[in-house]
């Protein structure tokens, strides 16, 4: 879910076409074997290529590669504090 709210954020920047390439970082190792599987068709997986894919259409270039995780890297840290916080906020909606 990370991953396509990332990509989602692609769309609003303003950013001429020649400069239109990013890297997205995962610490999820399934989720890039996922992506990279074409018989892989689950729910979120095809969200994620069908928006890569209108984004290459407008001249995105969209890299994905894995990271280890809890290792110091300040993106995924703060992104693995972000991901606690959300699940535990939903976690009290639901009770």
């Amino acid at each position: 879910m990370a991953i396509l709210k990332a990509i989602e954020e692609l769309n609003r920047l303003n950013i001429i076409p020649e400069e239109r390439t990013v890297a997205v970082f995962t610490d999820s190792q399934i989720t890039i074997a996922r992506l990279r599987n074409s018989r892989n068709h689950s729910y979120i997986i095809e969200l994620i290529r069908n928006l890569v894919k209108r984004l290459q259409d407008l001249h995105w270039q969209i890299h994905f590669g894995w990271i280890r995780a809890h290792v110091g890297i300040p993106g995924n840290e703060m992104a693995d504090k972000l991901a606690k916080k959300a699940a535990a906020e939903e976690y009290r909606e639901l009770i």
